[in-house]
């Protein structure tokens, strides 16, 4: 892969330098911050799709609940929200919204960011790289391991690179398929594994 010609220094330590042309922009100005409650009471005889920190880690996406068995206020989500945990952030809980074919809620655990200057799915790679999930987890602020929470603000604050539009589908087209590439590679060899044991 070719190196670009000219870069510089983004200010933030993890970060490092980014290529000249990129903008430098702090979260907050380059997503929107969604905070739509929805209260229990409104759930009541509905059926909902649910982003719970347990359905992203498990289905890595949302499931479809009965809103009478939710027993917390909920933040609606429309699709194409970059949903970060606040809770345990060494976990990387991170995933993109779909637009459904019925409402969507998700934990109120979860920052939901709606992209302005960033295509979705370049966004989704960005905030759930493991540099990001470092920096949260280094401004946790619980004494207790199991229960360790970021301050939105932390986020929302921190100052990210923006590369063109053009770039943003480029890079993300092309982790697209690295990803299929490394998930075809793990299928291969696990069914190896099975044919050995």
């Amino acid at each position: 892969m070719k190196k670009y010609p000219k870069m510089k220094p983004s200010g933030v330590e993890w970060i490092g330098d980014v290529p000249e042309h990129w903008e430098l922009k702090r979260v907050q100005y380059a997503f929107d911050y969604l905070k739509s409650l929805v209260n229990t009471k409104s759930l009541a005889g509905k059926e909902v799709y649910h982003y719970s920190i347990p359905n992203v880690q498990e289905f890595n996406d949302s499931i479809l609940e009965e809103g009478d068995e939710i027993d917390s206020d909920k933040l609606l989500v429309e699709g194409g929200e970059v949903l970060i945990s606040k809770l345990n952030p060494r976990k990387n809980t991170v995933i993109l919204t779909k637009k459904k074919e019925k409402d969507s809620i998700c934990s109120s655990e979860f920052i939901p960011l709606k992209p302005i200057l960033y295509d979705e799915k370049h966004a989704f790679y960005l905030l759930s790289c493991s540099k990001v999930a470092d920096f949260l987890n280094s401004a946790v602020e619980s004494a207790t391991r199991s229960h360790q929470r970021v301050k939105p603000d932390t986020l929302l604050k921190q100052v990210l690179p923006i590369p063109t539009f053009p770039e943003q589908t480029a890079i993300a087209a092309y982790l697209d398929r690295k990803t299929v590439q490394i998930d075809q590679a793990i299928a291969e060899k696990e069914g190896l594994i099975e044919l050995f044991r």
